[in-house]
């Protein structure tokens, strides 16, 4: 006889982890690639969470097709506004209304952090390279005076056009052109930055409306301001003017201050600061002439790009499908780190958004981090043949529906500068025109049940519920038996198919129906009492999945009349004092416990007794959070509040904190 495993616990369902395999090559080994998620979040948004166990790395993926009319790519700039971070749930929840939902993202720009002399005298929390949102412009690729880690030629960016075509490359170099009837036309090197001597920077809302202008001369290794200096010309754009790249935006000129430069921007749409020939410059523009603004990123060629949205990393590492020096020539590159990357596919339809993990993960084990060669295997298995490498460490992390879902390097997920969301755009929509499964396959062992977990979509493709539950099974009778929502195995190992049904929505998908010798972990004895009824729970364990049976297939025998009572439900009731066995059986499989009833004189009883207080108590080795022991109403009972941790992944729970009350009487 085979064994069954009496488990007393409430687990409710089946975890299933992919069985498929698939390899890819790193540094000439080949690693097995297993996919334990792999699901569309939102109209052309879609997710893997991939494990590497050799390796071994945790990787999360997002590929998004840019095709799709109903998603929208745009960056997110920390509460709108230079020299300060939060956090990509906060940053989500900020920027997602009606009709523009945020659904997932990463982590972007390298930004400056104290001891990063000079910048980090006056500009801590600035993003270095490239950066711009819905059109305007946060941050330059500078090409001038500082370029930072080697300048373009070196850093990439990651720019979305228009017309929604995704780029990712270096050489992409930014110039900035003003041009004035009055005072011709001239380049500025600056934005929201600092203006050094012979220099002219522009400043907008980006900058704050308060924060005063960086005019700055450099004295060894620091910058110091240098006020009185620079011309100040202050900006409003021209009636029906937008915010746009590549393309002369009109602005008035509504001010202009001379001998200044410690200004700010106030209610101003722009400013333009100029030192030396610049100042003159300046102070040549005339209050009330409309002058242009055109600020452009130009291609390797030197054409300019119109974006729409962009954000810069530091390396190129992936161009045209091959490996590029830097990912060894940079200590950052070739260094076993966490990371993120942003890539494109060769003809920029596919977005990809690809964040590793250095740090252990609670459900799925250790990942070792790695190199940017590495990475970019992983990437160039899914399709991407560009990717520019990003900020990681305590950085990298990827944001999915609500929360982030990868484990960082620190003990919480760190707020970062900025980063990049693709969003839902579809039109509110709430008929069901799609359904998924939620695991990405599906196993049960001979006679086990399971409630599988659906996911419902409309016609374009948002989600509307990951845990659907209007919906009914079928089965070939070879897989086993279907109830309502619930599936029942078979007496037999086979591979099958179990549908799910709503209305005229179906889906099929893949079920195998296996032969398993499930580990005994059952409990010593069950104690119970003649007034709470117990529902007996057969569950088997078999890898890291749990299997239920439905207790009222299976079959109950005890050792004695009279100590206790099962039903047909297998439903345990106490009867009087004493001890029985109970006997569980389902086809081939078997196993016992023993029950201890142990009947009451009374059904409550005070627990407290002298000056002893609710307060005394204590709860200890335990994980949970937000632990509180108070009095339960006067009859002596306590009451213990807890919440279980945050969800450890999106194949655990559906939302990201799980408060459950507990009552102790």
């Amino acid at each position: 006889m085979k064994k069954l495993l009496l488990i007393t616990a409430c687990t409710l369902g089946a975890f299933s982890a992919s069985t498929a395999r698939e390899t890819v090559t790193i540094a000439d080994k080949e690693y097995e690639i297993t996919t334990i998620i792999d699901r569309d979040l939102g109209p052309g948004i879609h997710y893997n969470r991939l494990r590497l166990a050799k390796y071994p790395l945790n990787v999360n993926l997002l590929r998004i097709d840019l095709t799709n009319p109903y998603n929208s790519v745009e960056t997110t700039q920390a509460n709108e506004r230079l020299f300060g971070t939060e956090s990509l749930v906060k940053a989500a929840q900020r920027q997602t209304s009606p009709g523009h939902v945020a659904i997932a993202g990463a982590n972007a720009n390298f930004w400056c952090v104290s001891g990063q002399p000079p910048f980090s005298d006056i500009l801590i929390g600035y993003t270095y390279n490239g950066n711009l949102r819905n059109g305007k412009i946060i941050a330059e690729t500078n090409c001038h005076s500082d370029q930072w880690d080697h300048g373009p030629s070196h850093t990439g960016i990651v720019g979305i056009t228009p017309d929604k075509k995704a780029v990712s490359s270096n050489n992409y170099r930014w110039q900035g052109v003003v041009r004035s009837a009055n005072a011709g036309a001239t380049e500025f090197f600056t934005v929201n930055k600092t203006v050094r001597a012979n220099e002219m920077g522009f400043y907008n809302s980006y900058h704050g409306a308060t924060r005063t202008f960086r005019p700055v001369n450099q004295e060894g290794s620091h910058f110091v301001a240098a006020n009185g200096v620079s011309t100040e010309a202050y900006l409003m754009l021209d009636e029906g003017q937008q915010w746009g790249t590549a393309k002369d935006m009109t602005f008035v000129v509504k001010e202009i201050k001379p001998n200044a430069g410690d200004g700010c921007v106030g209610d101003y749409d722009a400013a333009l600061v100029g030192r030396d020939a610049f100042a003159e410059y300046l102070n040549k523009l005339t209050v009330g002439e409309k002058i242009t603004i055109n600020t452009a990123w130009t291609d390797p060629d030197g054409n300019p790009v119109e974006f729409s949205n962009l954000v810069g990393g530091n390396a190129q590492v992936l161009l045209n499908n091959e490996l590029l020096t830097a990912n060894d020539t940079e200590t950052y590159n070739s260094q076993v780190y966490s990371r993120t990357g942003y890539g494109t596919n060769a003809d920029g339809t596919t977005l990809y958004i690809i964040v590793i993990d250095k740090s252990t993960d609670p459900v799925y084990g250790s990942s070792a981090g790695c190199n940017t060669r590495a990475m970019c295997a992983i990437a160039q298995h899914y399709g991407c043949t560009d990717m520019t490498n990003f900020d990681a460490g305590g950085s990298a992390q990827m944001f999915v529906m609500d929360r982030i879902v990868n484990k960082t390097t620190e003990s919480s997920p760190r707020a970062v500068a900025n980063g990049m969301f693709a969003y839902s755009i579809a039109p509110e929509d709430t008929q069901v025109a799609r359904l998924e499964f939620y695991d990405y396959s599906l196993s049960a062992p001979v006679y086990s049940s399971f409630t599988p977990r659906i996911i419902a979509y409309n016609k374009y493709g948002a989600m509307l519920d990951d845990d659907f539950k209007d919906f009914t099974l079928s089965c070939p009778a070879e897989a086993g038996a279907c109830e309502g929502s619930r599936f029942t195995a078979g007496a037999n190992a086979c591979e099958s198919t179990v549908t799910a049904t709503a209305g005229n929505v179906t889906v099929t998908k893949a079920v195998s129906i296996i032969q398993a010798q499930p580990q005994i972990r059952i409990k010593p004895e069950i104690v119970i009492d003649g007034a709470r009824k117990y529902p007996m729970e057969v569950t088997a364990t078999v890898g890291a999945n749990n299997y239920v049976y439905n207790p009222a297939d299976v079959n109950w025998t005890m050792s004695a009349e009279g100590i206790a009572s099962l039903d047909r439900n297998g439903v345990l009731t106490g009867v009087k004092n004493g001890t029985v066995d109970v006997t569980g059986s389902i086809g081939e499989f078997t196993d016992a416990t023993r029950v201890s009833v142990e009947i009451s004189d009374a059904a409550k009883k005070n627990i407290f007794t002298g000056e002893q207080a609710p307060a005394d108590w204590k709860v200890s080795n335990t994980n949970l959070t937000g632990l509180a022991v108070s009095a339960l109403g006067t009859d002596g009972g306590i009451a213990i509040d807890y919440a279980l941790p945050a969800p450890l992944c999106l194949a655990t729970c559906a939302s990201s904190r799980c408060p459950t009350p507990s009552r102790l009487t």
